[in-house]
């Protein structure tokens, strides 16, 4: 699945088995876009504040929910495909989480809309959806002048989707003999998501970490979450690099600890296995386990190939037509401004004229 403007508008493109498809779909800006796990559902957000679903098979696309005060910017699908997840502004100042079931197209909040809760993820086996979100109000004093600010907000919190489970960061007791070996998931269908949906707002916890500046989160098998944890850094960039990458971090539910698994990371994506990841380091990008530290020999080499992670970019190869290019930023900057323009009228400007005559 993708979004391609070669018709001059945005429309999601499939390719199955290798046949492509176009679907006339009106979906606008695409903020965000994600294919269900299973089935031929995908989820669209775009610049309308908009959450679409559409099947990609019978062509039907649904309106699924829609903000008055902002765009979506995340979306998860549950394991089973039967549940989204998604942010939702509520009011100009409050984003919180929802979750919509699939088959009834119908959403709920699982967050109090009294903050900023961002980046939804599921967990891989079913038992939470963890997210991100900024209301851990610890103030700083300013260096320079009399006034206090949050530099350090956010935190990493879940939701129960199970009414009496047992509480997420309480130790169960053990005892001094072997741990017996964990059952693993026979087949590949992932078992049926089960949400129980009163009092879910309720069952929120707050992962037992320091409040900080985080960027994405993200189940990983094995019961284990992994999220990057961004620094502070100036708008200007004269204490350092204004651009500085964050840290990715592993935390293990079995221990309740997060330790460090790649030191310069500024954005990831994880597979559907939960253990195959990629991480974006700078201009560099890199293969490596979500539910293990590497060893310290592959981590040390910088030498693309399996061993390391590192995947070698110098391998592609891009053909640029420019007087293609150039007809297709024209089209894209003339259609930014006819989509996002303060008033639909254009201020009276005939647009479509304008474009005709550049």
């Amino acid at each position: 699945i993708a979004v391609s403007d070669e018709t001059g508008e945005e429309r999601v493109h499939s390719w199955r088995d290798g046949a492509a498809r176009t679907l006339d779909w009106d979906v606008g800006r695409v903020i965000a876009l994600r294919a269900a796990p299973r089935g031929s559902l995908v989820a669209i957000a775009n610049h309308r504040n908009e959450v679409l679903l559409g099947d990609v098979e019978s062509g039907a696309l649904h309106v699924l929910d829609h903000s008055d005060h902002g765009r979506s910017e995340s979306l998860a699908w549950a394991p089973d495909g039967a549940w989204l997840a998604y942010d939702f502004w509520e009011d100009p100042r409050h984003c919180a989480i929802k979750l919509a079931e699939v088959a009834t197209r119908t959403s709920t909040l699982v967050t109090q809309p009294e903050f900023r809760d961002y980046a939804p993820a599921f967990d891989p086996e079913g038992r939470y959806l963890y997210f991100l979100s900024i209301r851990t109000f610890d103030p700083v004093y300013d260096a320079v002048q009399f006034e206090l600010s949050f530099p350090r907000a956010a935190r990493p919190y879940l939701v129960a989707l199970q009414a009496g489970a047992r509480p997420p960061f309480e130790p169960a007791p053990k005892g001094l003999g072997t741990d017996a070996p964990s059952k693993a998931n026979g087949g590949d269908a992932p078992a049926a998501v089960k949400v129980d949906l009163p009092g879910i707002a309720r069952r929120v916890a707050a992962f037992p970490v320091n409040e900080g500046r985080f960027g994405q989160i993200a189940g990983v098998a094995g019961n284990k979450v992994i999220w990057t944890v961004l620094p502070i850094v100036g708008a200007h960039g004269r204490g350092g690099h204004k651009e500085a990458p964050g840290k990715l971090e592993l935390f293990d539910f079995e221990t309740l600890r997060a330790e460090t698994l790649a030191e310069k990371v500024q954005t990831f994506a994880l597979a559907r296995d939960g253990v195959t990841l990629v991480v974006h380091d700078g201009k560099r990008l890199r293969a490596i386990p979500a539910n293990r530290k590497q060893d310290p020999e592959s981590a040390r080499e910088e030498a693309p190939s399996r061993k390391s992670g590192w995947l070698d970019l110098g391998r592609i190869r891009a053909g640029v037509d420019p007087r293609a290019e150039w007809k297709q930023m024209l089209r894209e900057v003339w259609r930014l401004q006819r989509d996002q323009f303060w008033t639909p009228d254009m201020s009276g400007i005939d647009w479509n004229g304008v474009y005709e005559r550049y």
